[in-house]
């Protein structure tokens, strides 16, 4: 039996993304071939990627798009022609309206016309085009909506005092108390009168913990000569940013400035003056003659933290 499509060849696209939930898009490539087999189309080009549709760096879509205009412009048998672009869904092309009149329209430039499997109407044709339109709409809306509502979940979270950004790296033994559920969090991390909890990760399991340092340990480290490169590398194996912004967020930035300060004018430090002498605020004489902490067993790194 003959269709509208006999004889055609066409690439075809297929993609999912976190919004698509537990979407599979081999079971897009899966429709799309049996719709083609349907059709007596002859596929030339197929394509599958897991990639948000929020813009258009998508390297299989872009792929996609190149054999159809290098197809345009070929003189030989060898590269076919490609009549079709078939999607599942429009939205798998695109969820924003603007870009996806700009692909529909580079797309048919080339000779190529545009098919859905969910609906197979001639994109091309006047009443295509305007529902096709209104489809890039909706599929727009939805992304907002969905947008929207994740950031109405995240907030939620927060106020619940649950943690929606990233992992600490580093963290001050001191600083380190819990929740009325267990959870460990920091004394100075609150939302409100809520302790945030999920910013401390003690799990030996898991892939990145949070590194626990001891106040003391840390201002000796530095009145022995150590910079904070060389703590945050050789002592805690982290990288110098997170254990910086720790300083910072726990209200320590004065002491340290002032304690580097004092090492670098010679009052401390290696071959200046003994650490015995060294008194600095919460550090005598004998905190400085302690050996470093030993790091092994009980450093951390903090999931989600680039180091």
């Amino acid at each position: 039996m003959n269709t509208p499509y006999q004889g055609m060849t066409a690439v075809t696209y297929s993609r999912v993304s976190t919004d698509d939930k537990d979407q599979d898009p081999l079971h897009q490539r899966d429709e799309i071939r049996q719709w083609c087999e349907k059709q007596g189309v002859t596929i030339v080009g197929e394509y599958v990627e897991e990639r948000s549709a929020k813009d258009m760096d998508r390297p299989q879509l872009m792929a996609a798009i190149g054999q159809i205009a290098i197809a345009s412009i070929s003189t030989t048998d060898a590269v076919p022609k490609v009549n079709l672009l078939i999607a599942w869904h429009s939205s798998r092309i695109s969820r924003d309206e603007q870009d996806y009149k700009n692909l529909s329209n580079m797309i048919e430039s080339y000779g190529t016309k545009i098919r859905y499997v969910q609906n197979p109407i001639e994109t091309e044709s006047d009443a295509g085009k305007l529902v096709m339109d209104i489809e890039a709409w909706h599929n727009e809306k939805f992304r907002s909506d969905l947008s929207d509502h994740t950031k109405m979940g995240m907030k939620q979270r927060s106020l619940a005092g649950n943690n929606m950004g990233r992992h600490y790296s580093v963290v001050f033994q001191e600083d380190i108390e819990y929740n009325d559920a267990g959870e460990p969090c920091l004394k100075w991390d609150r939302i409100g009168n809520t302790m945030v909890a999920g910013k401390i990760r003690l799990n030996d399991k898991v892939k990145h913990r949070t590194v626990i340092v001891s106040e003391q340990d840390f201002y000796r480290w530095i009145v022995e000569g150590y910079s904070l490169t060389k703590i945050a590398s050789d002592k805690l194996h982290v990288s110098k940013t997170p254990l910086l912004k720790m300083i910072t967020l726990s209200g320590r930035k004065g002491v340290v400035d002032e304690l580097i300060g004092r090492t670098e004018r010679g009052s401390v430090g290696k071959g200046r003056e003994t650490p015995e002498k060294a008194v600095v605020k919460g550090i005598g004489s004998e905190q400085s003659e302690r050996e470093p902490l030993q790091t092994e067993g009980t450093t951390f790194e903090t999931e989600g933290v680039s180091e």
